[in-house]
């Protein structure tokens, strides 16, 4: 009887001492398996198509760009009657009708606006602004050629003159008007900045600097991959040191680390440590888009944690968002953090924070949008 208490009670004590004991750490191929595990139960979060607040919804062209085309086309249908008549009109009668200054008032050939503007004048083959009014002096009575000339550029654009075609009406060219447009079917070429150049029938060339060329933008197309220089992380540090993963994939693809839906998005960034860390935001640089294309939309995709075992604690830092820049965008990030046990006794903590951002673009048409110098380059 005596030999079956003591029995009991040292069964007793070591149940005691067993329960008292902390949980064990998980071996590194334990906790790398629940890590999958729980990277593959993380529950995906769709946020809102969200649009670019910094340009315009129909063709993505930023408000200064739209309301210098606005006043050139204010002034070029004010200055011009509504029925055009078929006979040129007395030189002095379309001065007085257009405002154009006299020849009398210019001591050598010049252009001295387009549209009303002197400086910064826009051409594109868009409608409706794609008329354009070319006012100066001693352009003579014979047509002669008007034509924009793009500058040079490091990333080797195409720099063949962009051929102006002079209206049909025999009013179309005179001593100080000429009324000209583009070819609305032209494609192809980026923006860029260009001289306008009239060469009289019998004359000198003239010049008029500082104007621009924008072209026809196409529909929003699907960023497929951004250049990782573009992207600045943030550091997400732990207390004492960098988060033990943080990684960028562009494009995504499924695999191990890549959750299903982030693939066939623009880029996916894994952030994951057994210590919860800081989280601040990343951010997306596209100033380096070939000219004229621009961010027109993104979405987000976020991943909450699923953690395994029973779980004892869980929390959360930061917040999910997106800010707009002039050129670029910044993602806020969120961090969450999980402690749970697993059978029979172990421990188990997890801090993640990932997404995915599909990023669409709007351009020139007949272009691309990431230079060629970045395309297939694994930075």
């Amino acid at each position: 009887m005596r030999k079956t208490i003591i029995c009991v009670a040292l069964v007793f004590l070591a149940g005691c001492l067993a329960a008292s004991q902390k949980p064990s750490q998980l071996s590194p191929s334990e906790y790398e398996k629940l890590r999958a595990q729980a990277l593959a139960k993380a529950g995906l979060h769709a946020g809102p198509k969200i649009k670019n607040p910094n340009i315009s919804h129909d063709d993505g062209l930023d408000a200064e760009m739209l309301g210098t085309l606005l006043h050139q086309r204010i002034y070029f249908q004010s200055s011009h009657t509504l029925v055009a008549s078929a006979a040129p009109k007395p030189a002095a009668s379309r001065m007085a009708n257009s405002g154009q200054t006299s020849p009398a008032s210019c001591r050598a050939p010049i252009i001295k606006t387009v549209n009303g503007k002197g400086q910064g004048a826009i051409f594109t083959p868009q409608s409706p602004d794609n008329l354009y009014k070319i006012e100066g002096c001693f352009f003579g009575n014979t047509r002669g050629q008007v034509q924009l000339e793009p500058h040079s550029t490091a990333l080797g654009q195409s720099a063949v003159p962009i051929v102006l075609q002079i209206d049909s009406s025999l009013s179309a060219w005179s001593d100080n008007e000429i009324d000209v447009h583009l070819d609305p079917r032209l494609t192809g070429l980026p923006d860029s900045p260009v001289t306008l150049v009239v060469y009289p029938g019998k004359g000198q060339r003239m010049e008029l600097p500082g104007c621009f060329f924008v072209a026809v933008r196409g529909t929003p197309q699907l960023l497929s991959a951004i250049p990782s220089s573009w992207v600045n992380l943030d550091a997400s540090a732990t207390r004492t040191r960098p988060a033990k993963q943080l990684e960028y994939v562009s494009p995504p693809a499924r695999g191990s680390d890549v959750p299903y839906g982030a693939a066939g998005t623009s880029a996916f960034v894994i952030r994951s440590d057994s210590e919860s860390f800081a989280v601040g935001r990343d951010v997306y640089d596209f100033s380096r888009l070939n000219p004229g294309w621009v961010v027109d939309s993104v979405q987000l995709q976020t991943y909450s944690l699923s953690c395994p075992g029973s779980v004892s604690s869980t929390e959360s830092s930061g917040n999910w968002g997106l800010q707009w820049g002039q050129h670029n965008f910044a993602v806020t990030l969120e961090d969450d953090v999980c402690i749970s046990s697993v059978p029979p006794s172990f421990v188990f903590s997890m801090s993640l924070s990932q997404y995915a951002a599909t990023v669409w673009v709007v351009g020139p048409v007949g272009t691309q949008p990431v230079p060629s110098i970045f395309l297939g380059k694994n930075e």
